[in-house]
């Protein structure tokens, strides 16, 4: 029976740079087949970055362009918007796109734990803090990370039990 974080956590765990660019990123999530993963910089764990993060950034770069055409498309001023004033817009939203890095969208505040701690207590505190991953951290060293559908999958297995 699993009944501590070290008997479900994924180890070797895949971190990336907080410079790398967000379109890298989609490709490393896709091509390892993961949600998420650590943001290591000079070794150090500093954020985690997941799709929702990407998607959430996407979001609010969308509403941002939305509200700038919103302003060029003014009713008033109609008349003075040119096609040229429309894709200058679009460029710069397309631009900020390509530019945006793991550091622009990471979270920052991180949820550890070590790799004793019982898995009902990871099971609330993941369901307190509304998250769907948390970091194994063994001092100041990342050594694994467990996610919610890991705890999951040890109940559908009757592997663990529900504490």
């Amino acid at each position: 029976m699993a009944n501590q974080v070290r008997d479900v956590m994924t180890v070797g765990v895949r971190c990336v740079g907080p410079q790398m660019k967000l379109q890298e990123l989609e490709e490393v999530l896709l091509r390892d087949r993961i949600s998420a993963a650590p943001v290591s910089d000079d070794g150090r764990v500093v954020g985690l970055v997941s799709r929702s993060d990407i998607v959430k950034h996407l979001q609010v770069e969308q509403s941002q362009a939305e509200a700038i055409s919103t302003f060029y498309l003014d009713p008033y001023d109609a008349e003075e918007v040119t096609p040229a004033d429309l894709e200058r817009v679009a460029e710069a939203v397309a631009s900020h796109w390509q530019n945006a890095t793991v550091a622009d969208v990471m979270t920052r505040d991180l949820i550890r734990v070590g790799p004793a701690e019982p898995l009902g207590s990871v099971a609330r505190l993941m369901l307190e803090r509304r998250v769907h991953r948390v970091l194994v951290m063994d001092g100041d060293a990342l050594v694994g990370i467990v996610a919610s559908l890991d705890l999951i999958r040890l109940f559908a297995e009757g592997r663990v039990v529900a504490a």
